[in-house]
């Protein structure tokens, strides 16, 4: 499934709100990471919720390391490091009390792994990144590339992201202000003039996709008719040499 925003703020609620204890979560434009802390207090959250659930069962035996775990993306140094000194510097005061005094130098890179890579230019790396040693694929891959970012390279990046795995992710969250506008565009525009042509027109000029022949709708709950055929038709029409694959279903927030 796929969830799309425009929204920064409603990005990260959607990012956090979906996470389960246990899924591995791939951060793709982690930037200084605002986002990744909001995702680690989450996890440490429901960590200790299943700690204390155990607790009521009689299950007194508790594990120093955690199953939850976030992989996280971006193309510079400097976002790279600002993002992982944000983290460090809260890791300790968001653990309970009786893990604090284990290994910070342990547990943190078991939970929290930084890579400056880009999966467009570097599709192997950063496959390679992403499931690590332990060859545990994502559940869950957040995409922020850039808000304005060109469409073209929003609809590579999902689709990198759908092919990379062989264990396709339970959920991707997609913020991207050109990808949601385009739901939001009459298809099928004629209108070749470029004083009079539409947004949709002037999109595919400034790098977006061509005109396709789907028209999607977004019904009250925020799923999206004509999904499938939708997001075939925009990795038909960007892609130069790949070849693309559908999404399976998809949602709008």
């Amino acid at each position: 499934m796929i969830l799309l925003t425009p929204d920064t703020k409603n990005y990260r609620q959607l990012a956090a709100s979906h996470v389960r204890s246990s899924d591995k979560v791939l951060e793709i434009g982690c930037s200084t990471g605002e986002c990744t802390v909001l995702l680690l207090r989450h996890l440490i959250l429901l960590q200790h919720q299943h700690f204390l659930n155990q607790q009521k069962s009689c299950v007194m035996q508790r594990s120093s390391s955690f199953h939850g775990q976030i992989v996280a993306f971006d193309t510079g140094y400097d976002m790279i490091e600002q993002a992982r000194n944000r983290l460090l510097s809260e890791f300790d005061r968001l653990l309970p009390d009786d893990i604090c005094q284990k290994s910070t130098d342990r547990l943190f890179p078991d939970m929290v792994q930084f890579h400056k890579v880009n999966a467009l230019a570097n599709p192997k790396g950063a496959q390679s990144h992403a499931v690590d040693g332990n060859n545990r694929t994502p559940d869950v891959v957040l995409i922020d590339i850039g808000g304005n970012r060109e469409l073209k390279g929003v609809i590579r990046m999902i689709e990198w992201v759908q092919s990379a795995f062989q264990c396709s992710p339970r959920l991707i969250i997609i913020k991207s202000e050109a990808l949601a506008e385009e739901l939001t565009i009459p298809h099928g525009s004629n209108d070749n003039g470029r004083d009079g042509e539409s947004d949709r027109d002037q999109s595919v000029h400034n790098g977006g996709s061509a005109c396709t022949s789907v028209m999607p709708s977004v019904m009250e709950s925020g799923i999206i008719l004509n999904a499938q055929e939708w997001f075939e038709s925009l990795l038909l029409s960007s892609a130069d040499d790949a070849k693309c694959k559908p999404a399976k279903n998809a949602k709008i927030s």
